[in-house]
């Protein structure tokens, strides 16, 4: 006899019946099955509604086992005609999966200790809601989902979510039907709410919207009607806002990250602070109100301009915070004061611009098509430098740490000192032209990049305070100055690299001394080093007479020595050649009575 294999494996309930409807008959407690009803499916096995059944509630009717709710079970379809009240200790949720039918009845969530009351369709009829001062209402859908007002009563806390985002998509949008205010907590994560031409006022808000590529591009809150946004509480999130051409309003300051496009972002009534990075459109400026203090902490980027009410509104830039101006140029702060111990960044997109802050911690200049000019002497702890241009002017700088530059231009069209006190670094085609001033370098300098070749000019470059070094990354980069190169006493400048000097090197006494241990091409029309001491015996070098026209030869040891150019290379003491000497034609030496010897 054949036998048929039979499957004893326990089959969920679910599977085992269609969606039931449970209908409430009298008033009672939602796990009493006398006061259910239902259409005949729902009292096999069970005794009240059970997850993903229909219910309707004519009565009132009092959810308080804590363990329906906080076990995550689900229902259907909700209709309310009567009136649906929680009342627990915990914070547990109420999920209705299906459409909420409840215009005509009363959802009370005062009971509830952190109640959340979540709904996932786009169908969501509130009539009378009592939220009380704990419950929070969750849209909380894979679809868009439409927030009306309450007929009676409204909403407290407000949680805007979709559990099914996947990050990379698009996600979803919730639309706000009506002008919200006195919500006190809305909450938005992974969802747009769009605001359409309703007026809103958040007392407490948070928008986050995370996991899209490219990042920014879709705003966690977006406005494409007219209308105002109120941030009457602290504004959270990472994410962006695009209000169009509408302006939005914060009383309480920021916290989070995002871009923000609108046609005004106004700090008003009380002191405020930003927190984390924070970004602003060119086409959205920043207000501060009359006789607020706006502080930045964090990281921001405003480059629609940024300005006060009156002059007693300031922009406070605390330390540690980094603040980047872009966008077309323009003045910040023009009404106001602008107090400012961060880092400030300088990337204006376009136009001109005159530097007038004469003071600033950390100074940068960044990626910018924007022309500056100093129209002030500026002091700065630190000062980068990057594919931009800066005229100098008639004005001092005075970098008291660091200073880098890279593919940059830096120029002096006026008469004015130049000061950096810490380590020079410089490259990517770097410019520099000075003019006939002084640059003074009091810490050395060096190259930033692997191939790299700058081109200086400038009346002179004092080498002071410490000894310093000329120093490259690559045998092939070079730096062409055309200036004087002066030695401050006691110092030793060391040349490690390779440098053409057009000008004269020279020390300002006996104890200074210019050591080359790379190679030096002196086009200079004075000796080197007349005053102080010219080493260049220590290390494998070669030092270079090479004018186009006569030079005389200092005397001493020199590793390696070339007399090229052209003109007559007149020896002023006897000269020893350790290595290699070479006479490039059409240069001639001049013995002048004294001896070159070469061994």
């Amino acid at each position: 006899m054949m036998l048929s294999a039979v499957n004893t494996s326990p089959v969920h309930i679910m599977y085992l019946r269609k969606k039931n409807t449970w209908y409430s008959v009298r008033d009672g407690n939602w796990t009493d099955p006398n006061i259910w009803s239902s259409n005949g499916n729902g009292r096999r096995g069970h005794k009240y509604p059970q997850e993903g059944d229909n219910v309707v509630v004519s009565h009132s009717v009092l959810i308080n086992d804590n363990l329906f709710v906080s076990s995550g079970n689900v229902i259907n379809d909700l209709t309310v005609t009567g009136k649906l009240s929680f009342s627990n200790s915990g914070a547990p949720s109420f999920n209705v999966m299906g459409n909420l039918y409840a215009e005509n009845g009363t959802i009370d969530l005062t009971g509830g200790s952190g109640l959340q009351f979540n709904v996932y369709s786009a169908v969501t009829r509130f009539g009378t809601l009592l939220p009380g001062t704990l419950g929070q209402v969750g849209f909380v859908g894979s679809c868009s989902q439409y927030i009306s007002k309450p007929l009676s009563g409204d909403f407290y806390r407000i949680y805007i979510f979709d559990p099914k985002y996947v990050y990379g998509n698009i996600p979803v949008t919730k639309y706000v039907m009506y002008d919200l205010a006195g919500v006190a907590v809305v909450g938005s994560y992974q969802v747009i709410l769009e605001l359409g031409n309703y007026d809103v006022e958040f007392n407490s808000a948070g928008f986050t919207l995370t996991g899209y590529n490219p990042p920014g591009v879709i705003p966690a809150l977006s406005r494409k009607g007219t209308g105002t946004t109120v941030f009457k509480g602290l504004c959270t999130g990472y994410s962006g806002m695009d209000l169009g051409n509408n302006p939005v309003e914060f009383r309480n300051g920021l916290s989070g990250g995002g871009t923000i496009n609108a046609g005004l972002v106004n700090f008003t009534t009380n002191n405020q602070s930003i927190r984390g990075s924070v970004a602003t459109t060119p086409t959205t400026p920043v207000l501060i109100g009359l006789g607020l203090t706006l502080t930045l902490e964090g990281s921001t980027a405003i480059q629609g301009g940024i300005t006060g009410t009156d002059a007693a509104s300031i922009f406070y830039c605390s330390p540690g915070s980094n603040l980047t101006l872009g966008g077309a140029a323009s003045e910040p702060m023009v009404t106001g004061q602008w107090n400012l111990a961060g880092f400030v960044t300088y990337s204006f997109t376009s136009g001109s611009f005159v530097i007038k802050k004469p003071s600033y911690d950390n100074f940068n200049i960044f990626n910018s098509n924007c022309a500056y000019v100093l129209g002030t002497d500026v002091t700065c702890s630190t000062f980068s430098f990057f594919q931009s241009s800066l005229d100098l002017a008639n004005y001092n700088l005075t970098v008291n740490g660091a200073m880098s530059i890279q593919a940059a231009q830096l120029k002096r069209t006026g008469t004015g000192n130049t000061i950096i006190k810490g380590l020079f670094s410089y490259g990517g085609y770097s410019q520099i032209d000075l003019g006939s001033s002084t640059l003074e370098l009091q810490a050395g300098l060096r190259t930033l990049t692997n191939f790299d070749n700058n081109n200086w000019k400038m009346g002179t470059l004092l080498m002071s305070t410490v000894n310093q070094t000329f120093s490259v990354n690559n045998a092939g980069n070079y730096l062409n100055l055309t200036g004087n190169i002066e030695i401050a006493p006691g110092l030793t400048v060391t040349n490690i690299s390779n440098i053409t000097v057009t000008g004269n090197i020279n020390g300002q006494n006996a104890s200074s001394v210019f050591d080359c241990q790379g190679l030096t091409t002196y086009q200079g029309t004075q000796a080197p080093m007349q005053t102080g001491i010219l080493r260049c015996n220590t290390a494998s070098n070669t030092f270079d007479y090479a004018l186009k026209g006569n030079q005389d030869v200092t005397p001493g040891t020199y590793r390696n020595l070339t007399l090229s150019g052209s003109g007559i290379k007149k020896l002023s003491g006897n000269v020893s050649v350790i290595n290699i000497y070479k006479l490039s034609s059409p240069a001639t030496l001049d013995n002048n009575g004294f001896t070159l010897t070469n061994p």
